[in-house]
């Protein structure tokens, strides 16, 4: 693949279907991601220091989960340290449609975690 450098800006929309279709499709990819999380083994701490990249970038990831308020932290990561608010309006858009994102993919998370752990309801109170 041969890169090279843009030299205007690069028009681009989130989706053909508008904020809902994008929505919709990334309703699917958090629930991916979230199986995706859901059966990886455990972080390895190690790994945020590995000279491959790879290595670091997922065992970031993997800590992200842990984060509290995570589609929070994304919407601040993404608005204030990348300066989304730069691009204005569709900045501010963007950056809340990606912490949802954030938000759906924690929800499909918790959901699997509780559906792989046992039930108290099953069990007899004596």
């Amino acid at each position: 693949m041969r890169m090279t450098k843009l030299h205007e800006s690069y028009l681009h929309d989130l989706s053909d279907d508008g904020i809902d279709g994008w929505l919709e499709k990334h309703r699917r990819y958090a629930k991916s991601e979230a199986l995706a999380q859901f059966s990886a083994p455990p972080l390895r701490w190690a790994n945020l220091i590995h000279d491959d990249r790879l290595m670091r970038r997922r065992a970031l990831k993997q800590l992200s989960y842990r984060v509290p308020c995570r589609s929070f932290a994304r919407f601040v990561y993404q608005y204030l340290i990348r300066q989304g608010f730069r691009e204005g309006r569709a900045g501010w858009t963007y950056c809340r449609l990606l912490a949802r994102y954030e938000g759906f993919a924690q929800d499909e998370l918790r959901k699997l975690q509780k559906a792989s752990s046992p039930s108290m309801s099953g069990q007899s109170r004596g």
